[in-house]
């Protein structure tokens, strides 16, 4: 498969936040069973989704990752599933994972 490239921003320069933050937590529980490309994936649709860079680093870091592991065997799902968690959760439950 092809490597996605990171995103331009308004400058045409890469966007590396979400590479940043996938570095960032690659010692978060569930990192290594993502990959490092669908850990890539799974920041930069976090940060699409319109989480701070505090909160995605919670997400990532949180059970939330594992229970997406438990759910499915196959991890080229865990990104959806993870979109799904987070799409059903309150604000308030995604800052209680800050805490």
């Amino acid at each position: 498969p092809e490597t996605p490239m990171p995103k331009i921003d308004e400058n045409g320069l890469y966007d590396m936040t979400a590479v940043k933050l996938a570095a960032k937590t690659s010692d978060a529980y569930s990192a290594d069973c993502f990959g490092p490309v669908e850990w890539v994936k799974a920041a930069e649709m976090l940060l699409d989704y319109g989480l701070t860079e505090e909160q995605a680093e919670a997400v990532l870091r949180s059970k939330w990752t594992r229970w997406c592991r438990d759910s499915f065997g196959e991890h080229q799902f865990y990104v959806a599933e993870l979109y799904r968690r987070v799409a059903k959760s309150t604000p308030e439950e995604i800052n209680a994972l800050m805490g």
